[in-house]
């Protein structure tokens, strides 16, 4: 707490309070400072812990958010590991949802990957096909 009063703008030191929180079992408070970590220059990682503890937390829309905006952030670049759980949440979220154009954007990203990733985007995008059939 004393490295995040002392440095205020500095997200990584809300990123590390927030950590503290995490390990303490005190998801309320780990938000607030990856929150913080996000207005002042995150680079992602708070984006995507805010979406993990959202999913954990059983609170689908919000950690759809968070993980749409740390998948656009890297949008340009190479897909990376850390953007195949947000993609798999997302096009499980979105089928849900009712929105089979973003579910099958997240799962033909998901087929750039080896494992079982790619396995669960040709199975997600099969139901998709079946759900568009069956209208």
């Amino acid at each position: 707490r004393k490295a995040a009063n002392l440095r205020p703008l500095d997200s990584r030191m809300w990123c590390a309070m927030a950590g503290c929180y995490e390990n303490l079992k005190r998801p309320g408070e780990a938000i607030n400072c990856y929150q913080r970590a996000e207005v002042h220059g995150d680079d992602g990682i708070a984006t995507s812990k805010l979406a993990q503890l959202y999913q954990e937390m059983k609170q689908p829309h919000k950690a759809a958010q968070y993980y749409a905006k740390f998948i656009s952030l890297h949008a340009a670049e190479e897909p990376q590991e850390s953007d195949r759980d947000a993609l798999l949440f997302l096009a499980n979220y979105y089928k849900q949802e009712g929105c089979l154009d973003h579910a099958e954007q997240c799962c033909i990203r998901l087929l750039n990957f080896p494992g079982p990733e790619k396995e669960d985007g040709k199975s997600i995008l099969q139901e998709i096909q079946a759900i568009r059939m069956s209208k």
